[in-house]
């Protein structure tokens, strides 16, 4: 190697240690949504469907994830995308000492909330209501504000919102475009069916959410 190109007369160590950290890694915490629930959710959707009472379905999930940090946030908020090596250590320590994430144990306070059809008209969107899992997400915008991610607040917020919106779950998409027009009658159904179904398996609209799922991995790097 010669003078004046990078890494001249650095030790390997220090190459690795600053390849790493360039690199970085891309974060996601999910629960999931118990299978008895997502199963009475998903039948419930094909039979609205094939009863004409709703739109053609293309898709309805059997399962589903309720994020208590969502990697689509990454792209928006994490500075270049990822966190570098050495603050997703700091990170990870942050969130293991957290008295507000729990990372064992199921959490079973959570219930359904409003329905939504999403920006591209097609994608039925339930809210999952639990204050364990709030206090969970402003844990984790916390910490990452404590090592220093753009974007979050160290109260616990996305930088810019007033308060953290609950998240969402995708429960079904639609063949065609819903009109604004047909929307409201279309969720109307949905949910009068949601409060039925999951009223008759004795929940009450309660849906239990698995124990906390820590996803690390290299991103994948766009050409």
């Amino acid at each position: 190697m010669k003078r004046g190109q990078r890494g001249y007369g650095e030790p390997r160590s220090n190459l690795v240690s600053n390849r790493e950290e360039r690199t970085g890694k891309a974060l996601s915490a999910f629960r999931m949504v118990d299978q008895d629930s997502s199963s009475l959710i998903g039948g419930l959707l094909i039979e609205l469907a094939s009863t004409e009472e709703i739109p053609e379905l293309r898709e309805v999930p059997q399962t589903h994830k309720v994020f208590s940090f969502d990697p689509r946030l990454i792209h928006k908020r994490f500075n270049a995308g990822f966190i570098a090596g050495a603050k997703f250590g700091q990170l990870q320590q942050r969130i293991k000492h957290s008295e507000l994430i729990k990372t064992e144990g199921t959490i079973d306070d959570a219930s359904l909330g409003a329905l939504a059809i999403g920006g591209d008209r097609r994608t039925v969107l339930v809210g999952v209501v639990s204050e364990a899992v709030q206090n969970e997400r402003a844990a984790f915008y916390s910490s990452l504000a404590q090592v220093g991610v753009t974007g979050f607040t160290l109260d616990g917020k996305i930088a810019g919102q007033r308060n953290n919106k609950v998240p969402q779950i995708k429960i079904a998409k639609f063949a065609a475009p819903v009109t604004k027009g047909d929307e409201p009658d279309v969720l109307d159904v949905v949910r009068v069916g949601l409060d039925v179904q999951i009223g008759l398996s004795g929940g009450k609209d309660q849906l239990m959410l698995g124990p906390l799922q820590i996803r690390a991995h290299q991103p994948t790097r766009k050409n």
